[in-house]
């Protein structure tokens, strides 16, 4: 079922002309029960786009990206247990270089609040990526109503489940 979800999900991502246009994509490698990613990786490089994942540096609680040219051979277990580039098979990525960035998180709201993991990577890393570049991956049930917004927290201008697309509506500034 949930390799199901995932294939819809894929498939309703390459429609978006955000994805279309992409030349380089930072892609999250898929840990627990999130969104599955590999499918969407795997035609992503075979259309010819830079595929990136990141990395993380535990010491300053930071996130970079790393392009990658294969699947095979190029990952090994980074930070917290999760899949990461190996340094000697992979290119630096600036974030100015990624037109794309596929979002993890556990929760998401219409506003595109995101609840992640806790450590505020993602939060400081979306921080140089425009809105309109930031796409999260959810199963339905993982979109709620509404979340706590933080003053550090960034939000997603797209969730993608398997049944729908979601344009968040953006957060006014509190008065």
């Amino acid at each position: 079922m949930r390799r199901m979800k995932s294939l819809r999900i894929a498939r309703l991502v390459q429609g978006l002309p955000v994805y279309l246009n992409a030349k380089t994509v930072m892609f999250y490698v898929t840990h627990d029960a999130e969104v599955e990613t590999g499918q969407l990786m795997k035609h992503a490089m075979l259309d010819g786009k830079n595929v990136a994942l990141p990395v993380t540096d535990k010491d300053s609680c930071s996130l970079s990206a790393a392009r990658i040219r294969s699947l095979t051979g190029s990952l090994a277990k980074g930070a917290y247990g999760i899949l990461e580039p190996r340094k000697e098979c992979s290119i630096p990525v600036r974030a100015s270089e990624i037109d794309l960035v596929i979002v993890p998180g556990i929760a998401f709201d219409g506003r595109g609040v995101r609840l992640g993991f806790g450590k505020g990577y993602y939060d400081r890393w979306l921080s140089r990526i425009p809105l309109r570049k930031r796409v999260a991956l959810a199963y339905s049930f993982q979109v709620v109503p509404r979340l706590p917004k933080s003053a550090h927290d960034v939000p997603v201008g797209t969730i993608v489940t398997e049944s729908e697309i979601i344009r968040a509506t953006p957060i006014r500034k509190e008065q």
